[in-house]
């Protein structure tokens, strides 16, 4: 079974993807799985991690959940999340190349994030009570082996960000965001992962186009 399982609320309401064919695939670094209505695709890692997008379809809409898997041991007090739902950079594109904008305000404050903060700074717009939210956990489902255990992040609903609907297909381009936490818990240093680019099917198919080189500020 999936370790998305309990994330995936909106399962009995998607329509079974198509696994991507070896001619979509090849040359992408990206790896591509299939669970039930939705597909994941792993980005490169860095530093230690590395993003996993599961995205699917409901009716007019997709969503996408952000994951991380860690190929290391790393503290809790680590890496942390942007703090809002959006947890990338998103930009998308119609059929005909025209750029889509959003005028949702957590995709446009990521887009602007600063590069170099604080971990409290981090926490200001958020409830005292939530503070541990913040930071980007290993979750309770722990692999078996080698397996890289789960770091969960975000789910967001891209009806939130784009308003306009894809008139043939829509290519949506994600770039996973994190900040790193230096070991005093203090100084915070935003990290851009290399973002990865899908085809998005009007029938609910997700083709992968391409990943990109990372872009670490930490180095």
């Amino acid at each position: 079974m999936p370790r998305y399982v309990s994330h995936l609320f909106l399962l009995g309401a998607m329509t079974f993807m198509s696994p991507v064919s070896e001619s979509q695939s090849q040359d992408q670094s990206a790896t591509t799985n299939q669970f039930a209505g939705w597909i994941e695709i792993q980005g490169d890692a860095t530093n230690g991690l590395r993003p996993s997008i599961l995205i699917g379809k409901e009716g007019p809409n997709w969503s996408y959940e952000l994951d991380f898997l860690s190929l290391t041991n790393f503290l809790d007090t680590s890496w942390m999340k942007i703090t809002n739902r959006v947890g990338a950079k998103l930009q998308c594109w119609q059929s005909d190349g025209t750029e889509v904008f959003s005028t949702n305000t957590e995709v446009l404050d990521a887009m602007h994030l600063p590069v170099k903060t604080t971990a409290s700074e981090i926490r200001r717009s958020v409830p005292h009570s939530r503070w541990g939210l913040c930071w980007l956990r290993v979750g309770s489902s722990r692999a078996v082996g080698n397996e890289p255990v789960t770091a969960a992040s975000t789910t967001f609903n891209l009806a939130d960000a784009f308003s306009a609907p894809f008139t043939n297909y829509g290519v949506l381009k994600i770039t996973p965001l994190l900040y790193r936490v230096d070991t005093n818990m203090q100084a915070a240093q935003l990290v851009e992962f290399p973002p990865i680019k899908v085809k998005l099917l009007p029938d609910g198919h997700v083709q992968t186009l391409t990943t990109g080189q990372t872009n670490d500020t930490t180095k």
